[in-house]
């Protein structure tokens, strides 16, 4: 088996501008006083834990991928067969089938130069 994971992969998805008023909260200025003095500030990346977060990454990946199906169709087509959230989980029976379906291959490529390093998702964790 191998798997990788995208690096602090929510985070790395902005949520729109007209859309940041419903991730708001209010922050104490000083902890250190028993003042109400506050303000409210808003999220401008996508939050761990919102219900609505995996899809919103899952879309984002999506998104990716599919700028590059015509230049790396088989690449595309193993990466959207392998993800599980931030996850991407491959794997083959035999590690020569590993290296001769280009499993490893796989990951690397997509580690270097291609599809999700374009969105500035970088994919780290890579485990054989």
């Amino acid at each position: 088996a191998l798997t990788a994971d995208i690096e602090t992969a929510f985070l790395m998805i902005s949520v729109s501008e007209r859309d940041r008023d419903v991730l708001h909260f209010l922050w104490v200025k000083d902890t250190n006083e028993d003042s109400s003095d506050y303000m409210v500030l808003r999220f401008a990346r996508v939050v761990f834990g919102v219900s609505c977060s995996p899809f919103l990454l899952n879309a984002t990946v999506e998104h990716h991928l599919e700028l590059h199906q015509d230049s790396h169709k088989s690449l595309v087509n193993k990466l959207k067969k392998s993800f599980y959230a931030d996850d991407v989980i491959t794997g083959a029976r035999t590690e020569e089938e590993a290296y001769s379906h280009g499993v490893k291959q796989t990951l690397t490529e997509v580690r270097s130069k291609y599809c999700l390093i374009k969105g500035r998702m970088f994919v780290r964790k890579e485990i054989a």
